[in-house]
């Protein structure tokens, strides 16, 4: 009894401290968020920068080769002979005409080398300009990957008192004599006695007035912060992203960077769910080719092949699987479903498996309404005090009681 009372008051304790690890992690996942889109807008400007650039570069090259045509015409002329006849149009050709022709074309170059020095400027400028790009891509960069570093711990914690939760959960109830049950009683009664002296006495903290200023004083930075990523944020929509049409839409372009960019996602979703499923004792992942690869966890080098498994274990892996990409389509459709109904889902599953269900059940639930039918007594065991809906077929017709 002693070890049931532990084992509950350790599973309330979880209980309590997973929400909180949840909701750290969606601030810094919508952190995430922001990052990523401040990356997608400097991309989306690079196309525009690189335009300019390329439209500058034709530009320069044309005045170029201009004034090398300009100077190779004088030399042509420099070596025409006077009283000679001219290789084009046969006339003679007198020294004085040809003196004045190459002073006309000398005219012609010093005009074109003043807009030769103002590209040189130009092309210096576009060359600092593509430098700060960098730099605040590689600072942007950074900060990504801080913050999912940050968000592995935090799935990290939750999974380490998931993980506990699931061993605690195994600590059965013993049953009791009546004289058993009145002791235990005035057991839970002395506890709850002492959880209400605890609250009292941290109710009144000497350092409420201090935590409030610090707090007041902590969103007053937030803001000053706010305030400063909005006056740079013009700064940071610049990226070069020359090769963008040369791999763009190549094998190593968009479809890699699309599937790259899903199957790691996908690949944490179903092992997230793994956790509740099977204990994490089984991990499951997607390759680039989304062949599967499932094996023990911690890797054994013996891994399972899908077919061979048991009935139990291939239908929670498939929950886990569904239910993951159903997930992914939430994010690319922007659509996330209230709704979810799950139709014997513990069919040909052993009582262990029940349990890794219900815990998945008791997830979802956290942010979805769920629709269970089902026979299995564990299942309906594990879910008394439930909302019920009672439902009766009568003359060809199913309608609710």
């Amino acid at each position: 009894m002693v070890l049931y009372q532990e084992a509950q008051e350790k599973i309330s304790d979880i209980n309590e401290k997973i929400p909180q690890i949840e909701k750290n992690k969606k601030e810094y996942i919508d952190k995430l968020i922001l990052v990523e889109q401040k990356e997608t807008e400097q991309k989306e400007s690079a196309s525009s920068f690189m335009e300019k650039f390329k439209d500058f570069s034709r530009e320069a090259k044309y005045r170029i080769e201009e004034k090398k045509k300009k100077e190779l015409e004088i030399k042509e002329l420099e070596s025409e002979v006077d009283g000679s006849r001219c290789g084009k149009c046969k006339s003679l050709i007198e020294a004085k005409n040809i003196n004045e022709y190459i002073k006309k074309i000398n005219k012609e170059i010093e005009s074109i080398n003043v807009f030769i020095q103002e590209d040189a400027s130009t092309a210096k400028k576009f060359s600092e300009e593509s430098a700060e790009l960098k730099a605040k891509q590689e600072k942007l960069k950074g900060i990504r990957s801080q913050l999912e570093q940050k968000i592995k711990d935090f799935d990290s914690q939750a999974s380490s008192l998931r993980t506990k939760f699931s061993e605690l959960s195994r600590i059965k109830e013993p049953k009791m004599e009546s004289d058993e049950l009145i002791v235990q009683q005035k057991i839970e009664d002395l506890n709850n006695q002492l959880k209400e002296k605890k609250k009292e006495q941290e109710a009144e903290s000497p350092f409420e007035d201090i935590i409030k200023n610090d707090k007041e004083e902590l969103k007053k930075i937030e803001e000053t912060v706010a305030a400063k990523e909005k006056s740079i944020s013009s700064l940071e929509k610049e990226l070069p992203y020359f090769d963008y049409w040369i791999s763009g839409f190549g094998e190593q372009g968009i479809r890699k960077w699309i599937i790259e960019g899903i199957i790691p996602d996908l690949n944490k979703r179903i092992n997230y769910w793994l956790q509740f499923l099977i204990d994490n004792m089984i991990s499951l992942s997607f390759d680039n080719e989304l062949q599967e690869k499932i094996e023990r966890n911690p890797a054994d080098g013996d891994p399972y092949i899908y077919y061979a498994m048991s009935t139990g274990q291939r239908r929670r892996l498939n929950l886990a699987v569904g239910h993951s990409f159903a997930y992914i389509t939430e994010l690319s459709s922007d659509a996330i479903p209230s709704l979810i109904f799950l139709d014997e889902v513990t069919t040909n599953v052993d009582p262990l498996g029940v349990q890794g269900i219900y815990s998945m059940i008791k997830e979802i639930a956290e942010n979805k309404q769920v629709f269970i039918t089902t026979h299995d007594p564990d299942l309906l065991k594990m879910l008394e005090g439930s909302s019920k809906i009672k439902l009766i077929h009568e003359n060809g017709f199913t309608k609710k009681v």
